[in-house]
């Protein structure tokens, strides 16, 4: 009873523009990004975790992609829980067309790390197919530590400096044809903030708002100096230090139905345990999504 009075208030809160700083934050889809690519290990992934982001993008027109590195076959349920994902993909408004779901030697479904060549090898396929404006997947600590999370973290980290072999096929080397892939992480917040509901999601998003402006005022200040100093021709590379300083800016997807991620995740009906069930209800990840920068690639 305590969290559906609290999911309520926030949805209230949300609703009349008390909680919405996210608009502050979160990136204007008008930047050129009409495909985008979100890259996960199993299906549930989509609904537990990017929820927000993938309700975001699609109601602004963005046309996200899917692909899903394996089965998620570790119980013998691979092909149920494929449907599973195509069911819940479709809640998101994503066609069959555009969801990818491997059954790879290499990345099968299980504790353990997914060879990064074997998972940079999937993703620049896919990124050739795709060719999306921005890819999207798990940071280091992949939200819940699972090793095929943070394995597929390490592979797009190896292709964004250049340690992976694939790299050199996802960018064409005189850069012809190719254009920039903007690629973000989903943040792994603390234990105490990744469960506390509503009222963390509500922190984050005041915190999201705080950081974005320090960012404004450290690059007003920055431009206010060298303008005042006759360097007008140095204020654009100044600001952009001074941001640089104050921190990466967060994307903030932020939520007024957090009923969705609960409706996505009753599609993967054979994965309905009750401690998925609890993660849903009383996860940030209900009803916010923060995505950080990592760097460009080529596609």
């Amino acid at each position: 009873m305590i969290f559906v009075w609290l999911s309520l208030l926030f949805v209230l809160l949300h609703g009349w523009g008390l909680l919405r700083v996210s608009r502050n934050c979160s990136p204007p889809w008008a930047r050129n990004t009409s495909r985008a690519l979100l890259v996960v290990a199993h299906p549930d992934d989509e609904a537990l975790f990017f929820a927000n982001y993938i309700n975001s993008a699609t109601r602004a027109g963005v046309r996200v992609h899917v692909l899903c590195l394996s089965t998620g076959n570790a119980d013998g349920l691979g092909k149920v829980r494929e449907k599973e994902l195509l069911r819940s993909c479709a809640l998101f408004q994503i066609t069959r067309d555009r969801v990818t779901v491997l059954d790879e030697p290499r990345l099968q479904d299980g504790f353990h790390e997914w060879d990064a060549v074997a998972v940079a090898s999937a993703v620049t396929k896919a990124l050739e197919a795709v060719r999306p404006d921005e890819l999207v997947t798990f940071d280091a600590r992949g939200v819940s530590g699972h090793p095929n999370h943070t394995s597929i973290f390490r592979a797009v980290r190896g292709m964004l400096d250049g340690s992976a072999a694939p790299q050199a096929a996802a960018g064409d080397g005189d850069g012809s044809g190719a254009k920039p892939c903007h690629v973000y992480t989903l943040v792994t917040h603390p234990l105490p903030v990744k469960f506390s509901g509503p009222l963390g999601a509500a922190a984050l998003l005041l915190l999201a708002h705080w950081r974005n402006r320090r960012r404004q005022a450290a690059a007003g200040a920055a431009a206010a100096t060298i303008t005042a100093a006759g360097g007008q021709g140095a204020v654009e590379e100044a600001v952009e230090e001074a941001v640089e300083e104050a921190g990466a800016r967060p994307l903030v997807f932020a939520t007024g139905n957090p009923v969705l991620p609960l409706r996505a995740m009753c599609c993967h009906w054979s994965q309905l345990v009750w401690y998925r069930l609890l993660f849903i209800l009383f996860s940030t990840y209900t009803y916010v999504n923060l995505i950080v920068p990592l760097g460009t690639l080529r596609c």
